[in-house]
């Protein structure tokens, strides 16, 4: 099969973590405490399409930028982590593209007809809207869990068993995943998914750095990565 070269890896790793910073910034925050007033605001924000269509290039190029960056440890004594990180990085990416596809389009939507729903049809679009919320919710610890957490992890371990990596990105890897993890289980067994709010904005942030050290660090050697 051929592969990509590390500096196309590098390039998708660098850009993807460049667009889901991009993204992340857009993306509007509901500060709403009750769901009502939540689904109101994303009727009327104008933000919450345009930063979702961003997140979905972000989770493209950071899929295909973690997936180049572990394949780099194909033949080294972390090859088995970086595989099953890579496969977790790559169950992740799909989910979280349907997360942001319902959050984009069908969430949104709904919030709009519960925004603009008569007092008799206001109930049933309101719990259908608070269904697909739930959906949502589940999808985003999920991938959380996976993409953010479990992923890095893995690589994370491959990367100081194959010294391809310095260690110390290594440890920014592993860190940040933790906290993912943490967030991603937390959130999957818990009502309340803003309680660790600070911790996963301190685990994707390190995670962001990480992947993006990874990208500098793999233009500097030229080679064949199985892709």
């Amino acid at each position: 099969m051929n592969g990509l070269s590390r500096s196309t890896g590098s390039a998708l790793a660098i850009s993807g973590a460049v667009v889901a910073l991009v993204g992340n910034l857009m993306a509007p925050r509901f500060e709403q405490a009750e769901n009502v007033d939540v689904y109101r605001a994303m009727a009327d924000n104008g933000l919450l399409a345009p930063s979702g269509l961003i997140l979905i290039l972000a989770f493209l190029l950071t899929t295909a930028g973690i997936v180049s960056i572990a394949s780099t440890m194909r033949d080294t004594a972390g090859h088995d982590a970086a595989w099953l990180g890579r496969a977790a990085v790559a169950a992740g990416g799909v989910i979280a593209l349907a997360q942001v596809g319902i959050e984009t389009f069908g969430l949104r939507q709904l919030a709009k007809v519960f925004a603009t729903a008569d007092d008799q049809n206001r109930p049933g679009a309101f719990w259908a809207t608070s269904a697909l919320d739930k959906v949502n919710g589940g999808l985003l610890s999920i991938w959380t869990l996976l993409f953010l957490g479990i992923g890095p992890i893995l690589i994370g371990v491959a990367m100081l068993q194959s010294r391809a990596f310095a260690s110390w990105l290594a440890g920014i890897g592993i860190l940040g995943g933790l906290c993912c993890v943490v967030v991603g289980l937390h959130n999957l067994v818990s009502e309340d998914q803003t309680a660790l709010d600070l911790v996963f904005l301190i685990g994707s942030l390190l995670v962001t750095a990480w992947l993006l050290a990874s990208g500098v660090l793999m233009r500097r050697a030229p080679a064949l990565v199985d892709a």
